[in-house]
């Protein structure tokens, strides 16, 4: 059997285990529906993801500081290259070893690096049958019919964004992949390989694309240093916007959604007069509200568009004012 990839649970209460990575997308959480599906309580039911492209690996979060590559922190929703080995850290409590097997090097070090007790079998959610490795057209086509039959499933849970290579109605792929099958942010710095009688295109002239950085730049470091505040928002508004946004808090008992937690972090904040911090935490639920691509199935709240569009208003109100 060929493994192409494999991580092995270096910490937490998996700590042990061993998943070979077959599949070319493979989601790893809490939820029992990952192909890596672990038992830490702390982490989200979609935490992250990997996925093969072209025999490289690459990983993927939709929450900003929650996973860490070789001590490193990656943004949220961005696909990031994997080395042939590092060390990850998807929670608090749980990490592991990646190694690409595809990798002479990596293939030595996985074998030194696996640690813990005991090291158990692979679930059969995790490990696919081998198959004769296809070319990177066939990928693409096999990814994308995998997409259109999963994303109805995923998207009905309405727990957060979940790395995925979905379709507008209109057909237009939202991710365009280069020939090589890479996706865009994964570009690397090297030259690529001209075809026989292929031509090459010079631009006439670099000074639009220059203006067009500069101004990219300029708009940056405005938004970066100024702090824009809405001249409409009364105090009356924001009392208001105070006392209905408790209705989206949730029942103690109840099992609280990422979006309910951020909104008692941000009232904590409040109350001990710590404003950076009750801006971050808003911040996180209208990031949590901007992801979520399906408003058909409840949305972010549970309560549809109307719901979720209007803890965006409150939410707005109360980190602008």
């Amino acid at each position: 059997m060929t493994t192409t990839a494999r991580i092995t649970i270096t910490s937490g209460p998996d700590r042990g285990k061993v998943f070979q990575l077959n599949d070319e997308l493979v989601h790893i959480g809490s939820s029992g529906d990952n192909q890596i599906a672990l038992s830490d309580e702390s982490l989200c039911e979609h935490q992250a993801s990997i996925v093969n492209r072209s025999g490289r690996y690459a990983i993927y979060t939709p929450f900003d500081e929650a996973v860490e590559v070789d001590g490193n922190t990656i943004p949220g929703q961005r696909w990031v290259w994997l080395p042939a080995t590092a060390r990850i850290s998807i929670s608090a409590r749980t990490t592991f070893q990646f190694s690409d097997l595809t990798d002479n090097r990596a293939a030595g070090e996985a074998e030194s690096s696996a640690t813990g007790p005991s090291v158990t079998e692979p679930t059969s959610a995790a490990v696919a049958a081998p198959k004769p490795r296809p070319s990177a057209k066939e990928k693409s086509k096999r990814l994308r019919q995998r997409r259109d039959r999963s994303a109805p499933q995923h998207r009905q849970q309405g727990s957060g964004s979940v790395a995925r290579f979905t379709t507008d109605q209109g057909g237009d792929t939202r991710v365009t992949l280069g020939e090589d099958g890479h996706l865009p942010e994964l570009n690397l710095n090297k030259s690529t390989t001209r075809k026989a009688g292929e031509t090459t295109k010079t631009a006439s002239s670099p000074l639009p694309l220059w203006l067009i950085l500069g101004a990219s730049l300029c708009a940056s470091l405005f938004l970066l240093f100024v702090d824009l505040e809405p001249s409409g928002t009364t105090a009356e508004e924001v009392a208001t916007a105070q006392r209905e946004i408790i209705n989206y808090y949730g029942n103690a008992d109840d099992e609280l959604q990422l979006y309910q937690l951020s909104l008692r972090r941000a009232g904590r904040a409040r109350s001990r007069n710590d404003r950076p911090a009750e801006r971050r935490a808003y911040r996180r639920v209208l990031d949590l509200l901007n992801a979520e691509d399906n408003t058909t199935f409840g949305g972010v709240t549970g309560k549809g568009i109307v719901g979720d569009e209007r803890l965006r208003d409150l939410v707005t109100i109360l980190y602008r004012r």
